[in-house]
């Protein structure tokens, strides 16, 4: 899986290519829970996964969705999903994850849904996140959560 990012306004948009299946390794873990990291150090808690590009996902990368989505959440900021394809729609909907987790058909509508969900942020409530956030970045905290 490949990871690249931009931003619009208040949105970072992580384009994820490629298959999201994890490995032994888990370099692919390791990656998006660096990148998701890197956002939230600089304050930006607002955060997209471009999925179109993403031919498949594993029970371990939808584990890791919910996680880049329960860090951001307890910081006021807000996970989105947008444009996930065949496959990746299907595990989203057997799972039932697409009842938890935002879902946008375009990167419009997740720029746009951003007002909604909320802008207030607590510096103190961040600051101190921020070393859990940088923590669950290791396998062995991962395991613990």
């Amino acid at each position: 899986m490949d990871i690249n990012w931009r931003d619009k306004g208040q949105l970072s948009i992580l384009d994820l290519t490629g298959s999201f299946e994890v490995s032994a390794g888990e370099w692919e873990v390791v990656a998006l829970r660096s990148a998701i990291a890197e956002l939230v150090a600089e304050g930006r808690l607002f955060v997209a996964l471009y999925l179109s590009g993403l031919a498949s996902i594993d029970a371990r990368g939808l584990g890791e969705l919910v996680l880049a989505h329960k860090t951001l959440r307890a910081i006021g900021g807000a996970l989105m999903l947008v444009a996930p394809g065949g496959r990746v729609r299907t595990m989203l909907s057997v799972t039932r994850l697409d009842t938890v987790l935002r879902l946008c058909e375009s990167e419009i509508e997740a720029i746009d849904g951003i007002p909604r969900l909320g802008m207030s942020h607590n510096p103190e409530r961040r600051t101190a996140t921020l070393s859990a956030v940088h923590s669950a970045s290791s396998p062995i905290a991962c395991r613990a959560m």
